[in-house]
């Protein structure tokens, strides 16, 4: 008949036991361990990321998808609020300036070009969403005196252009962003565009193996300006 083991060769087992199995463990445990860390720093990551897009004011602080959608344009918008309380700061001041000097004006107001060339350029420094309110304003003769339908006209064609070197970081870093090389990234534009409105500016250029073309550069930060807009 087979003997019982022993109280010792039994304990002794079941310890050679428990080590195989805490040893094979030991590899999972790790990885285990591993994984939480990355998941941890993972979510610390997006929370900070989130929190710097929370507070940021930029004019890139809204980050906008691909394609015209008002649920993702309305869901962007909501991720930047200090971007739009700063955008309706900015607005609101801006018109109250011109408000209070044209009611100090007084009844000449109606007449006075100075303060007109002064709405005008206050609508181009708004950006593009006041621009186009502008322009509409120009064809409202039964709303506006002649005076201010003469320069909001000017809107129409003559909208102020903005920097040189603004549309030529805008255009190499776009450029670049697609995974092209030359001709654009290295080629210098020309000192001044030969028409700029509301959206973009229109520069002729000459491109090796291409001839002559026009090349329109939106202006810097409007998608975030007319979607807060």
């Amino acid at each position: 008949p087979r003997q019982p083991p022993r109280p010792q060769e039994a304990g002794e087992a079941r310890e050679a036991s428990w080590c195989t199995g805490f040893t094979a463990a030991l590899p999972v445990g790790a990885m285990l361990v591993a994984s939480a860390r990355r998941r941890r720093r993972r979510g610390v990551r997006r929370r900070r990321a989130s929190l710097a897009a929370f507070f940021d004011i930029s004019d890139d602080a809204i980050a906008l998808p691909g394609r015209y959608s008002p649920e993702a344009i309305s869901r962007a918008c909501s991720r930047a609020p200090f971007y739009l309380v700063a955008r309706c700061t900015v607005v609101f001041f801006r018109c109250m300036d011109w408000v209070i000097g044209a009611l100090a004006t007084g009844e000449a107001a109606a007449d006075d070009p100075e303060l007109a060339r002064s709405l005008r350029k206050l609508l181009v420094d708004l950006g593009p969403s006041f621009v186009k309110l502008g322009q509409m304003l120009a064809s409202r003769s039964d709303i506006c005196p002649p005076v201010y339908i003469a320069e909001l006209r000017q809107l129409a064609d003559s909208v102020e252009p903005f920097a040189r070197e603004d549309a030529q970081k805008l255009l190499r870093s776009e450029w670049q962003a697609l995974g092209l090389g030359a001709p654009l990234v290295d080629t210098e534009l020309p000192e001044s565009p030969v028409a700029a409105a509301s959206l973009s500016q229109v520069y002729r250029m000459e491109l090796e193996g291409f001839g002559a073309v026009a090349l329109k550069i939106q202006r810097p930060g409007i998608r975030s300006q007319v979607c807060a807009d």
